[in-house]
């Protein structure tokens, strides 16, 4: 997989970012016809109008002329929404949504340059202050963050992305840009933790999944890598098909029936266990491997991967005698 796929995959699952969320808006409005009877009538067109007239009722306040921005990005009309987070500005200079808005856009348009004026402009406004740790602060080290990516300024993303983590270490999209970062850096041992982060936040994020079985797949660890992959294939958005593309590649060295005929004629524990994994990665609806894996993973004293097996063994065969009594078995509360 190359560097330039690996890219690819970034951008096109962020969706948890504001700049992507903007771009999917855009996206999906922009193949509209943008008459006036088609805008008035579509949800966005109607929010569109709605906000207008909140508008001309109080011209003066910044805060709905925010809102009719952001409702004119959402309906793809960025000319209008830049006009309006610029009438917010003339009526409360500095105003922090307004500054985040077009900081926002110009990611968009990839004026990377303009977009870490905003950011900084914001940071230097609340640092210090009694916003200090207010989420317009925390959101605008995310934003300089994700923008020093774009501008593959890593070591200056890592600086700006901690940052917004030391005021919510929970952001799991932080973490995961921040495993981007590290990756593009050199550092695969800080990529993985930031990956393990986002994964125990978020186990079915498709991205991070993918970089985690791409980053296993570096190691040897095929495994691991068909699992991740698997994972990532299950929930990659429509059209995205890296992940599965890295399965084909697996199974090409080994269908999952080979992978299975190995495990079951292994005398080696660990050479079982990671066949038989890979065979259920690749082969998902088969609950062979999955009962060899659920064994073996108990074997080796590992419970919480095991009760994962045994689960995933009664959701292929709901009733399961035998996983049932395992679930109960690892369980803590023994349920």
């Amino acid at each position: 997989m190359t560097q330039r796929n690996d890219r690819s995959l970034d951008i096109a699952i962020r969706v948890i970012t504001v700049v992507v969320i903007v771009l999917s808006a855009y996206l999906t409005y922009m193949l509209w016809d943008n008459s006036r009877v088609q805008a008035v009538s579509s949800p966005s067109g109607r929010a569109v109008e709605n906000l207008r007239a909140a508008v001309k009722a109080a011209p003066g306040n910044p805060m709905v002329r925010v809102r009719l921005a952001e409702a004119l990005v959402f309906a793809g009309r960025m000319p209008e929404a830049v006009e309006q987070y610029n009438a917010a500005l003339e009526l409360k200079k500095d105003y922090v949504p307004a500054l985040s808005g077009l900081a926002n856009l110009a990611m968009q348009d990839k004026q990377y340059a303009t977009a870490v004026s905003y950011w900084t402009k914001i940071i230097k406004m609340l640092e210090g202050t009694s916003s200090s740790r207010s989420p317009d602060l925390e959101g605008a080290y995310y934003g300089l963050g994700v923008t020093y990516l774009e501008m593959k300024k890593y070591e200056e993303a890592v600086l700006n992305l901690k940052e917004s983590l030391r005021m919510k270490s929970s952001a799991s999209d932080t973490h995961y840009m921040l495993s981007v970062a590290y990756r593009e850096l050199g550092y695969p041992d800080k990529q993985r933790e930031e990956l393990n982060i986002t994964l125990a936040f978020e186990p079915k994020n498709a991205q991070a999944n993918y970089d985690a079985g791409m980053l296993a797949l570096k190691e040897g660890d095929v495994a691991t890598a068909a699992e991740s992959f698997r994972t990532a294939t299950n929930w990659a958005p429509a059209g995205i098909d890296l992940p599965r593309k890295e399965l084909d590649k697996i199974a090409a060295k080994g269908s999952a029936s080979v992978r299975l005929a190995n495990a079951l004629a292994s005398k080696e524990s660990t050479t079982a266990l990671s066949e038989a994994r890979i065979s259920a990665a690749l082969d998902p609806t088969n609950v062979t491997p999955v009962r060899i894996v659920a064994r073996l993973w108990e074997e080796f004293g590992e419970k919480t991967r095991a009760l994962n097996a045994y689960e995933r063994i009664v959701e292929l065969v709901p009733g399961d005698a035998q996983a049932t009594q395992a679930i109960k078995r690892l369980r803590p509360d023994g349920k």
